[in-house]
């Protein structure tokens, strides 16, 4: 990340992601987080982004996969805090 004037910010993060399997069902779960240190300070200045991610995949055949996720990201700085949640359907189409 690029602060405005250019400087880079030092961040941590991680991700966790796990998924199973049942005949024709994929369930996926991941979490993530990061911590972006401004102005080379912790708090207040210290901006964290965190998500969590639900999603199901089903295999209608080799071809055509239906795709299901639920996602919730929450972005704090210092005491303010905004939280985004998503839901995005789709397909997986090979050939």
């Amino acid at each position: 990340m690029i602060d405005s004037t250019g400087q880079e910010i030092d961040s941590d993060g991680f991700l966790i992601q796990g998924s199973y399997i049942i005949n024709k069902v994929r369930l996926v779960a991941s979490y993530g987080k990061n911590e972006y240190n401004i102005n080379g300070n912790s708090a207040p200045d210290s901006l964290e982004d965190e998500t969590v991610t639900g999603a199901v995949f089903y295999s209608l055949n080799s071809n055509l996969t239906l795709v299901g996720e639920y996602n919730v990201n929450t972005i704090s700085l210092g005491a303010l805090e905004e939280e985004t949640n998503t839901i995005a359907l789709g397909a997986v189409i090979n050939f």
